[in-house]
């Protein structure tokens, strides 16, 4: 073997350790995006928009599979296809790389490149301008898949243009050329990019289930609170109001925005126990014995014991419970002073106690809110938290405009009134623990 034919096969060796090399490297930049892709989707939760999560992902893999853009399509889940000049609810929720093409442009570019497509992903080289719609005459290859998950279609993703990469040549400069199909997408790019759809439309379902879920819980929510309305006339929008005001005087407290939706929720469910108290009690027109007091007494208890089941609200148990416990401890169920009542519980009771101090009652007329605030500004610190009077008193304005708006909404559309103030307690009580049983399944 002369000298000339040595260093061919050396350089052949060497072309081959450096294919093989760069292989070692884009498969291991494949499973390194592939973990992220994982990551992002374990640090969503399912209510995480579709284009969020896409954000995070998506310009990653496009620079992996050398596209100049990625885009990703929506569709309303009703209308799984797009038809040529269809009317259906679509729009680029993301896209990363250049504009080559409108937004309406690439609905378009996909019913064109979908109306024959026999399965996906779709791969599409050296496609002719003529062929294109309008507006699309820059794209000249391109990746095609559908979002979809369980029969549900949330959209299409697409890759277009496979960027030329350019290659070194063995003293180290750059040459013109390139491997064959370099400057094509193939089934190593189309793999990935159907993985990544894959797991959006996941995603994308997940979320859909949760939306569902979460309809129908606000749903059970309103009808707990319409039966408690129903039975007493002089609490109508109560807990309404309640609900508003919690959630006011979280923000007023600097929660975060997740705690004070939630405040909002308990504040609605506050009084769900009062289901479980005869009728007769909550309507009745002058004051309580010592007895129907106990009773009403035990109302925390019973819309905890109601609720506690119903592991999606499990939040709101500390103030449902505990929005009658008093600073000094002389309040109920479990007489808790100080901070060892649950924040939950020491802000819903000053919105309680300001919402029944300025409504009317059988037995009295509503307090001014100003005689109101008084009252929850001399008891701060001895019935009610001074830190969330002083928050109260703050933002006060703000709280009589939320209470008068909601009291204009409840007279204008409350038309029902109590039902029979004869009518047993667990008349509606076993109603309502079945619609929460059937919820927590």
């Amino acid at each position: 073997m002369n000298s000339s034919e040595v260093w061919q096969e050396l350089s052949d060796l060497r072309s081959g350790t450096e294919a093989y090399a760069e292989q070692v490297s884009r498969d291991f930049e494949e499973l390194t995006w592939l973990r992220h892709l994982l990551e992002q989707l374990d640090s969503c939760d399912a209510s995480s928009p579709l284009d969020r999560i896409a954000q995070q992902v998506l310009p990653e893999l496009r620079i992996m599979i050398r596209a100049e853009a990625v885009v990703l399509v929506g569709t309303d889940p009703s209308s799984a296809w797009i038809e040529p000049g269809s009317q259906s609810e679509c729009r680029v929720l993301f896209a990363d790389g250049r504009r080559l093409a409108g937004d309406d442009r690439f609905l378009d570019l996909i019913a064109a490149l979908t109306a024959q497509a026999g399965e996906f992903p779709l791969v599409r080289n050296h496609i002719s301008s003529a062929w294109l719609p309008a507006g699309c005459a820059g794209i000249h290859s391109c990746i095609v898949v559908p979002v979809s998950r369980q029969g549900e279609h949330y959209g299409w993703m697409l890759a277009l243009n496979r960027v030329h990469r350019a290659v070194q040549s063995a003293h180290g400069s750059e040459g013109a050329q390139e491997s064959y199909g370099d400057n094509e997408f193939g089934t190593e790019e189309a793999g990935l990019f159907q993985a990544a759809a894959r797991t959006l439309a996941s995603h994308a379902r997940n979320t859909q289930l949760f939306r569902e879920k979460e309809l129908l819980l606000i749903g059970v929510i309103r009808a707990l609170i319409n039966a408690i309305d129903a039975k007493d006339a002089y609490t109508w929008g109560h807990s309404d109001r309640v609900a508003l005001m919690a959630k006011r005087l979280g923000e007023q407290l600097q929660l975060d925005e997740l705690e004070c939706e939630r405040l909002y929720t308990a504040g609605l469910l506050h009084d769900i126990g009062k289901i479980g108290i005869p009728d007769s009690i909550l309507q009745k027109a002058g004051p309580l014995t010592n007895d129907e007091f106990d009773a009403i007494k035990k109302h925390p208890e019973i819309g905890h014991s109601i609720l506690q089941h119903l592991h999606q609200l499990s939040y709101v148990l500390p103030g449902v419970l505990h929005h009658h416990e008093s600073i000094d401890g002389r309040g109920y169920p479990h007489r808790l002073q100080g901070e060892g009542i649950p924040l939950f519980g020491r802000i819903l009771a000053v919105a309680d106690s300001y919402d029944a101090m300025t409504s009317c009652r059988p037995y009295r007329t509503a307090m001014s809110p100003e005689i109101a605030l008084g009252r929850l500004q001399a008891g701060a610190g001895k019935q009610w938290d001074a830190r969330v009077v002083a928050a109260f008193l703050t933002c006060s304005e703000d709280i009589r405009k939320l209470c008068g708006d909601a009291r204009g909404q409840v007279l204008h559309g409350a038309e029902a009134g109590p039902v029979d103030g004869n009518a047993p307690a667990g008349a509606h009580h076993d109603a309502l623990e079945s619609a929460v049983a059937a919820l927590s399944h």
